[in-house]
């Protein structure tokens, strides 16, 4: 008799659609089975995309993977299973908030995008030993999880569509096999590394740009589907899709390499052919029951969209587990990047109290080093790390982006190791995070310490706009003189629709006191007519900007969209206002059509002070895990000084606890220095701060 182990994949012929398993502890799955036919990896040509060669016929295959020793009754076959070890599939843990796997142990994802092999021609070609390459430097530096875009068609990767290095069409209710192949090829290898998969099934590049010919559902290749509408609205394609999720289900659910299950990338780019945000929700609540129903495994479902604010009726559906937000800057607008990610959590909890991802961010979508900025030390990936992993109701780190042209060109890998060493061995799957409110002040005994740099005279403030288009985000802000905003979680949209999206169009309104005149410019890199985020009626009217200084207009003209043949300029065009000295309300709306985009707004002689050290932390109970920065340390200001004397208190303790404080190394992800702590008798603990250069890390615990 064969001997099969827990953990050992089963894998065999059968001609059910479903096979009933009885398990050791007496309970009953019903498992879902899946058309298979094996296929050989082929190289091709150095710069060309990988090929899968058919070698075998077509045939229904069961895949299994045993989790209890004991007797099986697999349909009418029994087998005896021995103990052996195994980690066990990723689920939601204890706590409903972060991710853990079967034995126990938390899995907080730490990792970034590797969608596909190559993106920034880094490498040649579309190879998976590239791919392998880059997962195993992940894995080795500590990682554990990253995001893969299931049908990068480009890329070669397909689950129903054609495959370009074969070139045959996929007719409608088909299963590209050879792209499939390739995809099991992906988590057989993230299987053998330990990483956790974010499957991600569509995007909606793949519906645009001319690529929507190549999809089975495409009418050419027998489907139902005329447009984009179609694939969501047309009850044969609705009808296949479903059938389509029943197939992940059979043929990856089993994977322990599977973290979660997302639907789309960033869905809403497909309202660019006129998919009305009803279609996505409903067609999202009938997918997400359909593969909830599908899945034996019962993995964790969510989805993204571009604009995450801006359709929050997704993310209140039950079928959408946890939420995601994607958030880039645009070129020079963001100079840091943390305040943002913290004011985008914060709304998303806000809005939706459910567990929260950022599934991809960068510095900027565009320009050198794409997602990176101009810096090539990974200083940025590192803040997003840190500044993502502690929030209460945060269940990961932030997946960075451009994972070949970023972190593999610069080898920033070791960015992901002092996360990983930090968090090792926790149990926050099995606690209540909450917020721990931390206070920065100078020790007065200290020479030469200093938390806040003066600015006599005032200089220009720099305000990014974050990606966003509606009044779900907070409307009226009030600037500070700090370069704090201080409403709306320091978000400020940056989409301007007309008055052909209604659905879509808001105004914004800045509070402001110049201490002297100056000039507001508002920085625009695009927009015009058809570029609406949604809606069923598509923009003819050019955008036009209306700015109102206490009410009164000051500028009404059309906005330039488009870059000028021959000029080298990352704007289209400066909105420029003179603001007299004191208090003024400023407001600035699209009058006309369309919609034009800002990348940041610039105050003159406005800023005054800036902060040069902030913390955030998090609690349960007697321990606390926080994370203290120099605010200089990104990729704008490449040398920050070092940080010295200060203090920290934290509130929320027993009195006179006592206590230990771990300081960490973020950088190298290690102790660096371990004191003793006693709480004062109304439960504030206050701590001496070491001297940090770019960042400091803390445990802190109670002793009694």
């Amino acid at each position: 008799m064969t001997k099969y182990f827990v953990g050992q994949r089963l894998e065999r012929v059968c001609t059910e659609l479903f096979v009933e398993i009885q398990c050791p502890d007496g309970s009953t799955l019903r498992w879902p089975t899946f058309e298979f036919q094996p296929h050989r990896l082929e190289p091709g040509e150095p710069a060309a995309i990988e090929r899968a060669v058919a070698c075998g016929d077509v045939e229904r295959r069961l895949r299994f993977t045993p989790t209890q020793a004991g007797s099986y009754l697999i349909g009418s076959e029994t087998i005896e299973v021995q103990p052996a070890p195994f980690s066990g599939y990723l689920r939601f843990g204890p706590n409903g908030c972060h991710f853990a796997r079967d034995n126990g142990e938390l899995f907080f994802p730490i990792g970034a995008n590797f969608c596909w092999s190559n993106m920034n021609n880094v490498f040649a070609g579309q190879k998976l030993a590239d791919l392998f390459l880059m997962l195993r430097k992940l894995r080795d530096a500590g990682g554990n999880a990253y995001r893969l875009w299931a049908n990068a068609t480009w890329a070669g990767l397909t689950i129903d569509w054609e495959d370009p290095a074969d070139g045959h069409p996929v007719k409608f209710g088909q299963i590209n096999q050879a792209g499939c192949a390739k995809l099991d090829a992906i988590l057989a290898e993230s299987e053998r590394l330990g990483l956790g998969v974010m499957f991600c099934i569509d995007n909606m590049n793949a519906w645009a740009g001319g690529r929507i010919q190549k999809s089975s559902y495409w009418h050419e290749n027998g489907g139902p589907c005329h447009s984009t509408w179609d694939y969501f609205n047309h009850p044969e394609a609705r009808a296949m899709t479903r059938e389509k999720m029943r197939y992940l289900a059979a043929r990856w659910a089993d994977s322990p390499a599977i973290w979660c299950w997302e639907f789309w990338n960033e869905v809403d780019g497909c309202g660019l052919h006129n998919v009305t945000p009803h279609s996505m929700l409903a067609w999202h609540q009938e997918m997400g029951q359909a593969l909830r129903a599908a899945d034996p495994v019962q993995h964790p479902i969510t989805t993204s969209t571009g604009h995450p604010l801006d359709f929050p009726p997704m993310w209140r559906i039950p079928e959408m587990e946890f939420t995601q937000t994607h958030h880039y800057g645009y070129k020079d607008s963001v100079d840091d990047i943390v305040p943002f990610l913290r004011g985008y959590h914060e709304t998303a909890m806000q809005l939706w109290g459910k567990p929260h991802l950022f599934g991809e961010l960068g510095i900027t979508w565009c320009g050198p080093g794409y997602a990176g900025g101009n810096e090539t030390d990974g200083r940025t990936l590192h803040n997003v790390l840190w500044s993502t992993a502690l929030l209460p109701g945060s269940c990961g780190a932030g997946l960075y982006w451009s994972w070949d042209g970023y972190i593999h060109k610069n080898d920033l890998y070791s960015r992901f190791t002092g996360l990983a060493k930090f968090l090792q061995g926790e149990r926050w799957h099995e606690l209540s995070l909450q917020a721990q409110e931390v206070a920065l002040t100078l020790n007065p005994r200290m020479e030469f310490a200093q938390l806040v740099r003066k600015y006599d005279p005032p200089i220009t403030l720099k305000i990014p706009t974050c990606l966003s288009s509606t009044d779900y985000v907070q409307s009226v802000f009030t600037i500070g003189h700090d370069g704090s905003v201080a409403e709306g979680n320091h978000l400020i949209p940056n989409l301007f629709h007309g008055t052909d999206q209604p659905l879509y169009r808001f105004r914004i309104t800045l509070l402001v006191d110049y201490r002297e005149a100056g000039d507001l410019t508002i920085m625009v890199w695009g927009g015009g007519a058809n570029l609406s985020g949604g809606g069923e009626t598509k923009a003819e009217a050019e955008p036009v900007a209306e700015l109102r200084l206490d009410g009164q207009v000051v500028l009404r003209r059309p906005v330039v969209t488009k870059k000028i043949e021959g000029v080298k300029d990352d704007y289209t065009d400066r909105l420029v206002i003179q603001i007299p000295a004191g208090r003024h309300e400023i407001s600035i709306e699209n009058v006309g059509g369309g919609v034009f985009h800002t990348g940041h707004y610039l105050l003159e002689n406005y800023l005054e002070e800036r902060t040069l050290a902030d913390a955030q932390a998090v609690r349960a109970g007697d321990q606390v895990w926080l994370w203290i920065r120099n605010t200089e340390f990104n990729w704008a200001r490449p040398v920050p000084e070092k940080i010295r004397g200060l203090m920290m208190a934290l509130p929320g303790w027993s009195p006179e606890a006592a206590l230990q404080v771990e300081w960490w190394d973020p950088q190298a992800g290690k102790v660096c220095q371990t004191d003793q702590a006693i709480a004062d008798r109304e439960g504030n603990l206050a701590l001496s701060v070491p001297e940090f250069h770019q960042d400091l890390a803390a445990k802190i615990r109670g002793l009694n």
